[in-house]
């Protein structure tokens, strides 16, 4: 992302700098302050660079005019008194923190589990695991934001090795098709960290699992509200047993995805999902949440149970827990995008194969959607199912339409993000076998679509043609990526 360069470069060009001062002159026919907001004097852009250094080296706005393994940035600058060269250091010049710089010179893998599912993993705890995951050839970890207080946020490329030091995501996702993993929206929401982070060692050091990489990129995005989950983790070591609501929203007290689309959101962690969208424009986004793993309110016994919406029958729906399910799948259903929704389709049928695979995860699940089915059934209106071939899916009754004011990126640009799914495990907030068995349905869901982009259908379409003296050469992928025919039928490719 070059923004920043970019409107450096407009912004000097609108300066009109010249080999004289025209100050004076321009005054004269406009007000002084409009000629001081739209022309800039060499000397003031000078001491601009430097101030800029000087935020460098005491770490503010690293991420301004820094970018991966630029070492530096030379601005020339001329004015009557003469010229002026002025060196601005990338503070990021390798691309990488000094912790995970640090910490990943020291390790060497052994064979060992590197992440752990015991406890909820803290931002420090996840900074670790993720500068020993730096370490393998298919992962690129790098910091993609701070937080409102100022905590790093980061996030991982996981692909097959490549050989050169530059490379373009634009190209890369081209190639492939991309899956983009967000989690920890909500901090106590404690299970999406740990089974990300287990996806990523799984897809570098597991040989069977690294053949994925073939056909498909992984954007992993461990933990989203960081400073929520350094609250969280705080508090899970005075009372491991609570829900720890506290740590569910962002250090204002607001959900720090509020805003993500605007230019300037609430919370600064807010730009990271748009950011990393961009870059890499997946075909498929998910957001795993979480929800209370023991809340059970004895109805008219004076608890109104933890506050979601202003519509009483919503919130009631989470009274009782439910098992791992999904809240709503839903699809675009539009004439300018017509196989969005067989290919939605599709992925629910990989999603339910996979939970229903770990016969653990199957018989919690089966369980639990009984006993809400059983206290629920007074109230029929409020507490709904929807199985899908024994997994409790809220498919919606009717697709979407491409909406550009959407908050989600599915339906604000379905001809890029063809599939955007969330999750719900009952994991506020576990620990111990409990964790481990939420993750393990966590992990089956992450590779349900990994799967499915690895399966599909898609051609790459190359191109040429004469320009002046030149070849212009292009290659370009066509969304969406399609279901994997059954063997035999025709035009079948098979799983290259």
């Amino acid at each position: 992302d070059h923004r920043d360069l970019h409107r450096l470069i407009r912004r000097q060009r609108q300066m009109c700098i010249r080999d004289r001062d025209r100050r004076e002159e321009l005054v004269r026919v406009a007000p002084s302050e409009l000629v001081d907001r739209q022309i800039s004097s060499a000397e003031r852009v000078c001491r601009m660079v430097e101030f800029l250094g000087l935020l460098h080296e005491r770490g503010f706005y690293l991420d301004t005019l820094t970018y991966p393994h630029l070492g530096g940035m030379g601005f020339h600058i001329v004015s009557p008194e003469g010229e002026d060269l002025i060196e601005l250091e990338n503070p990021l010049r390798e691309g990488k923190g000094e912790k995970v710089q640090e910490e990943g010179g020291r390790y060497r893998y052994q064979g060992e589990r590197i992440v752990q599912w015991e406890r909820p993993i803290s931002p420090e705890e996840c900074l670790e695991i993720i500068s020993k995951l730096d370490t393998f050839p298919e992962v690129t970890a790098y910091r993609v934001g701070r937080s409102y207080l100022g905590r790093e946020i980061w996030a991982m490329d996981v692909m097959l090795p490549l050989k050169g030091r530059l490379w373009s995501q634009a190209k890369a996702s081209t190639y492939k098709p991309v899956l983009l993993i967000s989690g920890r929206q909500h901090a106590n929401e404690v299970s999406s960290t740990s089974h990300i982070l287990r996806l990523v060692e799984l897809l570098a050091t597991d040989p069977e699992y690294k053949k994925l990489l073939r056909r498909v990129n992984l954007v992993a995005h461990p933990i989203t509200n960081v400073d929520g989950a350094a609250l969280g983790c705080e508090l899970y070591k005075l009372t491991p047993h609570f829900m720890l609501h506290a740590a569910y929203l962002g250090a204002l007290g607001v959900d720090v995805s509020a805003d993500q689309w605007s230019r300037d959101p609430l919370y600064p962690e807010a730009k990271v999902r748009p950011k990393l969208w961009r870059t890499w424009l997946p075909d498929i986004f998910l957001n795993p949440h979480g929800y209370p793993s023991h809340e059970w309110v004895q109805l008219f016994a004076g608890y109104a149970a933890w506050a979601r919406s202003r519509l009483p029958r919503r919130g009631r729906s989470w009274w009782i827990p439910r098992g791992w399910f999904m809240p709503r799948l839903s699809y675009v259903e539009d004439p300018r995008f017509p196989r969005h929704k067989e290919v939605a389709l599709a992925i629910r049928d990989y999603i339910v194969e996979a939970i229903n695979s770990d016969p653990r995860v199957r018989a919690v699940n089966e369980r639990m959607y009984a006993r809400y089915r059983k206290y629920g059934s007074f109230d029929p209106e409020v507490y709904k199912e929807n199985l899908y071939r024994g997994v409790l899916i809220y498919t919606a009754l009717k697709g979407t339409r491409k909406n550009p004011a959407s908050r989600g990126f599915m339906a604000r640009h379905p001809e890029i993000t063809v599939f955007e799914a969330g999750t719900e495990a009952p994991d506020e907030t576990a620990s111990g076998p409990w964790l481990e068995l939420v993750c393990t349905a966590g992990l089956a869901f992450d590779l349900a679509h990994l799967r499915f982009l690895h399966d599909a259908q898609y051609e790459l379409k190359r191109s040429e043609r004469e320009m002046k003296d030149c070849v212009i050469l292009s290659v370009r992928r066509p969304r969406p990526v399609l279901p994997r025919r059954p063997p035999g039928t025709e035009g079948d490719r098979g799983s290259r």
